[in-house]
């Protein structure tokens, strides 16, 4: 079962037609026929009823439509935040620096990069005698 043929059952539900799911997914009616045989066969079910040209969902056809819907959903979810990963950095942002630096360059560094970093959570060191003090 793949994503193709998820979307091609959603398109043949949709329209209720496999020859015009044909024809928006750019395929054959015979190629459309073939992925949902191999989907019937994967699920051990039938997922249509057929009447000569009409069609109609099965009761495990209809199950089956729920849960395509949330595959696909849940893809769209998973390419939108990993693309979003090259708009918006994630992860800490840790800054080291000196108490003379930190009471001027980061408390600027941070007011003025905060809304590009909303994802980002924030913390800088400050040198102590003991070592680097964490705040």
């Amino acid at each position: 079962m793949d994503f193709d043929q998820l979307h091609t059952f959603l398109e043949i539900v949709r329209l209720k037609s496999f020859s015009k799911a044909a024809l928006t997914c750019y395929r054959t009616q015979p190629a459309i026929s073939a992925q949902v045989r191999q989907l019937e066969q994967e699920l051990r079910a039938d997922l249509f009823e057929r009447f000569g040209s009409r069609i109609s969902l099965t009761t495990a056809g209809k199950v089956f439509a729920e849960y395509a819907e949330q595959m696909l959903e849940l893809r769209r979810r998973a390419q939108d935040a990993v693309a979003e990963l090259e708009s918006s950095p994630r992860g800490e942002l840790a800054i080291a620096a000196n108490e003379a630096t930190s009471s001027t360059f980061c408390q600027r560094f941070f007011r003025n990069t905060a809304s590009s970093f909303r994802r980002c959570s924030s913390r800088y060191c400050a040198p102590t005698a003991g070592g680097w003090w964490k705040r």
